[in-house]
């Protein structure tokens, strides 16, 4: 593919390359996408495209899921015990699969251009 800079992230247990999908990873990720929302620093490419997909299908999928992404509380089963909360889209049969990509894409970007490891990377692709 002729791909010459790129970066993996090393975001796994140990430094391991990947992403630990923790419970605090995911609220953080939900947070991230509400914020963007709401302030409006979303968009679309003028050449966003999917390979499995037309564009306007892809688009209404993404749309969908982000409209269907809850974050679901319940009860404390015990006295002594905690809320939980959950982060999913899969509510009523729906999928997720398209937002939790979505949310990992746009923390990838905030962990590479926050994180001081990757601060010798984001200088050269400036």
């Amino acid at each position: 593919m002729n791909i010459k800079n790129w970066v993996s992230l090393a975001e796994g247990a140990h430094n391991e390359l990947g992403w630990l999908t923790t419970h605090s990873r995911k609220e953080a990720m939900a947070l991230l996408v509400r914020e963007a929302l709401r302030v409006g620093k979303l968009s679309f490419n003028q050449h966003f495209f999917s390979v499995s997909m037309s564009s306007q299908e892809a688009k209404r999928r993404l749309g969908d899921e982000l409209r269907n992404f809850s974050v679901v509380t319940e009860a404390p089963k015990t006295h002594f015990a905690k809320s939980r909360k959950t982060y999913t889209g899969k509510l009523g049969g729906m999928q997720d699969d398209v937002v939790i990509s979505f949310q990992l894409a746009l923390i990838a970007i905030k962990t590479f251009f926050e994180n001081s490891k990757y601060s010798t990377f984001s200088r050269q692709s400036v």
